[in-house]
């Protein structure tokens, strides 16, 4: 008798779950959602960091950085830089750093003679020198290279190689801690090619490199362009946010997914096994209904 009341209590709970549940688009909560992508980009950081040393040791940028400081070491040492900084350290702005940076003309003129010539040849030879406009080069490609890779490597690893092999239903660490996923519109599970647009099309190439590769323009006279960029992908994610229905973003609208709650959201393997269960569903209802 015992058992008997056991199994028709684990049967009712079953059934109560089941009603919870949802084939319909089960749309993820604002909270929710911001909580999950803030636990995702604080990982996203740590595994980026991860990334970018491995290849700042496989690519020797820190000798080439040591190369630029001896560059420019044996520049200012020629001039006699540093004596004279301290031979005039009573002046306020004997200074080469302040000399390159942000000195007015007047300033300059104000300077001893002799700091005035040696400031000046010195930032001649600098913003002249062959060898060190060449490790400049080399640093910013590199400096480009590895951001790039590392920034690549850890949304590869957060937002594909997890959802795709270990959670399995389009979850990064912080959705499986705040019971979300990512599926497709139709409540269908991801595919890899899908997660794959999302992932490297949407968030890494268009939400987040477009925007960083305009950031040098900032020194330029075109320092309105990189702006533009972002004022731009982020009216683009409100957009589409308040419009889609979804609560989606931009790389959910090039891949055609939403972010759900997964307490609620029924998630099937394919578009017919969700036509088998509306099906069943629908012939569940029209038994009960009364003629």
């Amino acid at each position: 008798m015992r058992f008997h009341i056991i199994e028709q209590t684990l049967v009712t709970i079953c059934k109560n779950g089941m009603e919870k549940m949802s084939y319909k688009l089960q749309k993820a909560s604002f909270t929710k959602r911001i909580s999950a992508m803030l636990f995702d980009f604080m990982m996203l950081i740590v595994v980026f960091l991860t990334c970018a040393f491995p290849l700042i040791a496989l690519f020797r940028y820190n000798d080439y950085l040591d190369e630029r400081e001896a560059l420019q070491g044996a520049i200012l040492e020629k001039w006699k830089i540093e004596e004279l900084e301290e031979k005039y350290v009573e002046y306020e702005n004997v200074s080469f750093f302040a000399y390159e940076r942000s000195l007015t003309d007047e300033q300059k003129a104000a300077l001893p003679e002799e700091v005035q010539i040696a400031f000046k040849g010195c930032k001649d030879e600098l913003d002249t020198n062959e060898p060190l406009a060449n490790n400049l080069g080399t640093l910013v490609i590199l400096f480009v290279t590895i951001f790039s890779l590392s920034l690549l490597s850890a949304f590869i690893i957060l937002e594909f190689i997890v959802p795709l092999l270990i959670f399995k239903n389009g979850q990064t660490i912080g959705k499986k801690l705040f019971s979300l996923a990512v599926v497709r519109v139709d409540s269908v599970k991801i595919s890899p090619f899908i997660l794959f647009v999302r992932t490297v099309l949407g968030k890494y190439t268009v939400c987040t490199m477009v925007p960083l590769i305009t950031l040098p323009l900032f020194y330029t006279a075109m320092s309105v362009v990189p702006l533009f960029f972002i004022l731009l992908i982020l009216l683009l994610h409100i957009v589409f946010y308040f419009t889609s229905g979804t609560g989606a973003l931009i790389h959910d609208k090039m891949a055609a997914t939403a972010v759900v709650d997964m307490q609620t959201q029924m998630i099937f393997d394919s578009v017919e096994e969700k036509k088998n269960y509306q099906l069943r569903i629908h012939r569940e209802e029209a038994s009960k209904a009364d003629y």
